[in-house]
């Protein structure tokens, strides 16, 4: 089985290392998509359907909480993953709230 990985981060060089990453370790995570920040995300996860999402907090236009909100509220099914530069409990627990699967502190 293969799943399709979406990842939503606006530094491109940080997205396209996670992706080489993600096709590297995890050869039935393929195809990996970037999005350059949460707007394009939503978007691109409504178009593409992935599996999983790896997404930043903090991105221009919307960030990752907004966007993942966005998507459950459409009843989006796929599995979230939040990375963040940022440690705070706050930003964490309302990933929490928003059924994340796992949230990375930055650098991965």
């Amino acid at each position: 089985m293969t799943f399709k990985v979406m990842i939503a981060e606006d530094e491109s060089e940080k997205a396209k290392g996670i992706a080489y990453l993600v096709e590297k370790y995890n050869p039935e995570c393929t195809p990996v998509l970037i999005a350059a920040d949460g707007v394009e995300g939503y978007e691109m996860a409504l178009r593409e359907n992935p599996d999983i999402i790896l997404t930043d907090i903090r991105m221009p236009n919307m960030d990752g909480l907004e966007m993942i909100r966005a998507l459950r509220d459409r009843g989006f099914p796929a599995e979230f993953v939040v990375l963040s530069g940022y440690a705070e409990f706050n930003y964490a627990k309302k990933a929490i709230e928003l059924g994340v699967r796992n949230f990375i502190t930055k650098p991965v």
